[in-house]
């Protein structure tokens, strides 16, 4: 989500998290729906189909960051 609340889509695919632990765009912007990644996360996967798995010591959690608008070919 932009500063002034607009959406916006990214095709870059570089991720990161924030100091609040937000999962956000390499340019700093909070993805939609939001995700809070827990601080004791021993790793973090971005699938090809917008799904976000987390794994913690003992257990895997997995959220879903989106879907392609793109029409077909």
């Amino acid at each position: 989500m932009l500063p002034d609340g607009s959406s916006a889509y990214t095709r870059d695919g570089s991720f990161q998290v924030d100091q609040n632990g937000q999962l956000v765009t390499a340019g700093g912007f909070q993805v939609q729906p939001a995700i809070t990644i827990p601080a004791n996360a021993l790793s973090i996967t971005i699938g090809r189909d917008g799904v976000v798995s987390v794994t913690q010591q003992g257990q895997a959690a997995r959220f879903r960051l989106g879907s392609s608008i793109s029409p077909p070919l």
